[in-house]
Parts: C-alpha cells; sequence; structure tokens
C-alpha cells in the first residue's frame, strides 16, 4: 500500500511570496471591502497573474483553515470555562466533560429522520474510549494517592522512631501534643 502523501496547496496564489501572500489574506478576510477582482488586480500590480477562480480556490480553502482555528479557540475556551467553573477538575476531565457535552449537543441537534438513521452502536463506540479515559484517570488518581499515604505513613514511622531515639524529650512532648489534640495516642 501506498502512503498518502501530505497535501500541499500548488495554486497560484500558495507560491505567491509570503509578504504578498499575507496581504491577500487580509484583503480575503475583509469581503465588504474587496472582490475577487480586487484581489486579482492587486496581486498583478504586484508582478504576478492569477485568475480570479484562483483566488476563489485560495479564499475557500483560507476560509476553512480560519474556521477550523475558531472551532480550536471556542474548545480551549470551553475547557478554560470548565477549568474555572470547576477548580478541582483538571484539563483532562474539563476536556472530557467538554467533549461529552458536544457529543449529546450534536445528538439534540439531529432531526428525527437522522437519529432514526443513525446507528446507536456508532454513537456507543465513540462515547467508549471517552469512559475509558475518564476511568483510566480516576484509576491513576486512587494509585497516586494510595502511593503517597503509603510514603508518607513509611516517613511518619521512621521520623519518629528516629525522634524517639534521638531525642526522647520532644517525642515525648509532641506525643502529648497529639493526644491532647484528638491525635489518640503516642505518636507512630
Amino acid at each position: 500500500m501506498r502512503k498518502r502523501r501530505q497535501n500541499r496547496k500548488r495554486g497560484k496564489v500558495d507560491k505567491l511570496p509570503q509578504s504578498l501572500r499575507e496581504a491577500v489574506d487580509m484583503m480575503i478576510q475583509n469581503p465588504a471591502e474587496y472582490t475577487y477582482r480586487d484581489i486579482v488586480d492587486f496581486i498583478r500590480d504586484n508582478g504576478f497573474e492569477v485568475s480570479p477562480s484562483s483566488v476563489a480556490r485560495y479564499a475557500a480553502g483560507l476560509n476553512a483553515k480560519l474556521e477550523d482555528v475558531m472551532l480550536i479557540s471556542e474548545s480551549f475556551r470551553a475547557i478554560n470555562d470548565e477549568l474555572q467553573k470547576y477548580p478541582e477538575i483538571d484539563t483532562t476531565e474539563a476536556l472530557c466533560r467538554v467533549t461529552a457535552y458536544k457529543m449529546l449537543e450534536a445528538v439534540q441537534a439531529m432531526s428525527p429522520e437522522q437519529l432514526k438513521e443513525s446507528d446507536p452502536l456508532k454513537l456507543v463506540n465513540n462515547v467508549a474510549p471517552l469512559v475509558r479515559a475518564l476511568s483510566y484517570k480516576t484509576d491513576m488518581a486512587q494509585k497516586g494517592r494510595d502511593l503517597k499515604d503509603t510514603a508518607y505513613e513509611v516517613f511518619k514511622e521512621d521520623i519518629f522512631d528516629d525522634m524517639r531515639k534521638s531525642d526522647p524529650e520532644l517525642y515525648a512532648r509532641l506525643s502529648a501534643y497529639i493526644k491532647k489534640n484528638g491525635g489518640g495516642g503516642e505518636c507512630t
């Protein structure tokens, strides 16, 4: 099987010098001020020949890229909003929440005909990785807490054993303090 090559733009506008192409991008993003004919004339005035259809194809690609950037920005904004609303969650959980919300939003936007024609297994298959990711994250967080707790207990035992041997007076005062303030008994 042949590898697919990355789709590179080969249109005439794509081959313009970067500074000229940036000016064309700005003109395309301001359709109220510039028509494709204006853009063709501008490019011609700068020593290059392109057709209005070349500019139209380039504009369609540019607009698609800009739309992708806007969608990505919107997604990051939604993730950031989740992190601001719920500071106890991390980025992974916020990402999963936003993804789940977007999936529900997409299902709700479906017409009754689309919903009838859709394959429920496809939706379940798309949800499964999200559930796995959340489950894995929760499991890893619990394992991290357990490991931290175990390490703390070992550390505490070592410190108190060392304190009992090296400074019995401090050990006695600390034990009394812990006992007095509801800690139960001797330091362990």
